[in-house]
Order: C-alpha cells, then structure tokens, then sequence
C-alpha cells in the first residue's frame, strides 16, 4: 500500500495538523509540516489529528495524541477503540495540566485514525477531520462531522445552521475536560476490489473542495498520487482556505 500525505501550514505560525502513518514491521512516522509518500505493509495505522486553532497548544495536542496512539497495539475490533481513545483523552488532560506551568491546560485535538488489514477497515473518530472511500469511481463519506452546523442541519434547524460556523465542533479530545470528547464513531468496513483508497482529511481541505472536484481528481490517470493531493490543496487555497491543511491517501 502506498501512503502520500501533505501537510500545509495555514495563516498562523506552526501547523497544527499532525499525521501518523504506522505499517507492520515499520517504525511509526509522526510529522506535522510535510509532503512525503511511503510503503506501509498491511496492517497499517493512519490518522489524521488536527489540534484546535481557537484554544493555545494546539500542535501539541494533535501530536501527544498521535505519538500515544503510535505506542499501542491496535485492537481487532472498532468496539475496543472507543476505550483505547478514551484512555489517550486522560493523558492528554493530565499532561496538559501539568506541563509548562499548565499554560496549554486547555489544549484540544479532533483525531481520525483507520486500521487497515488486506481485508477490513476499522475506524474510529471524534471532530471534524474526515474519512471518505474512493469505492470505485465515487467518494463514501465515512465519518459525520462533529460540529454545531451538521448537529443544526441534521436536527432540521435550516435557518440557524445558515448562521453558524461550519467549523465549532461539539467533541474533541483534550480542552481540559474528559466531557468534552461527547461522541467516538467508530465501525468497521469490509474491503473489496471495488474500494480502490481511503482518503483522510482536515478541514481546511474538505470545507474549500467540493465532492465532484475531489472525484474528478483522485480518478485521473494522467497524474501521480501525489499530484493529485497538490492539486487539491491548490483547489482549497484558491477557494480562500486559510487553515491548516492535510490530506492523506491510502491507495490499496
């Protein structure tokens, strides 16, 4: 399986995006800013940690999760992530009480992760990154967005949707209390031949490119993968994201 991955510092000073990329028999890679495309043997753990830009230590959040989540066996099933995730959650809170005189007390992270064996993909997931399968030639959308828009349009209030921020998300791990990751989706999906990668990113990707964009690209054949993933970023920039961005690429 190959792995392309870039992370793109938005209008602040570090990235607070972080990527993992964990194959078997590999050392984990942990990397914030980046551009890189790599082998990862089955089974292999992505994710994709995007630390909370309104709250200070943000960087550090999404990458003290993603270097505890580097030292752990994954389960072999989408149940045992939830405990896995909370456990992280109260280290996150510990450390972050405690480290530099706790200044970044209330620092937070979202975190998208996928286990993925030649046969199945388990994910688990809290905020507003997001997981999508190529499943032939059209993206399924694998994650739901945690955030007080998509809970207003979901619950059928249209009008007060309209008026809030797409990105205040409801559920994070960190912010200085375990109550505030509210919600862990996790599942299972099987792989076939149809299902050609799976697509992980932050939301300064997603909110700037719509869904044809995203399709049309990832399926040409003119272009390398890592172009494709360019292209997008390109597309995100040019549609006025000012965020943080990181896409990931898992072809099968």
């Amino acid at each position: 399986m190959i792995v392309t991955c870039i992370s793109v510092t938005g209008n602040h000073e570090h990235c607070e995006d972080c990527t993992l990329v964990a194959g078997n028999g590999a050392d984990p890679v942990v990397i914030h800013e980046h551009s890189s495309e790599m082998n990862a043997e089955f089974p292999a753990l992505l994710a994709v940690a995007d630390g909370v830009g309104g709250l200070p230590g943000g960087r550090r959040a999404s990458e003290f999760v993603l270097n505890e989540l580097s030292s752990r066996r994954p389960p072999e099933t989408h149940e045992a992530w939830e405990g896995i995730i909370r456990d992280i959650n109260a280290k996150l809170i510990t450390h972050a009480g405690t480290a530099d005189e706790g200044r970044y007390a209330a620092m937070a992270t979202t975190l998208s992760l996928v286990h993925l064996t030649e046969n199945s993909l388990i994910y688990a997931h809290t905020g507003n990154t997001r997981i999508q399968i190529l499943n032939g030639i059209y993206l399924r959308l694998v994650t739901d967005d945690q955030t007080m828009y998509q809970w207003l349009l979901d619950t059928g209030n249209i009008e007060a949707a309209e008026k809030a921020p797409k990105n205040e998300i409801y559920s994070c791990m960190g912010a200085g209390n375990a109550s505030n990751l509210k919600r862990i989706q996790t599942g299972t999906i099987p792989i076939t031949d149809s299902q050609k990668a799976v697509i992980i990113t932050s939301d300064g990707i997603h909110e700037y490119t719509d869904t044809d964009f995203l399709e049309d690209t990832l399926n040409r054949t003119d272009i390398s993968t890592m172009k494709k993933a360019e292209l997008i970023i390109e597309e995100a920039l040019r549609n006025g994201s000012e965020d943080d961005m990181t896409i990931m690429i898992a072809k099968f």
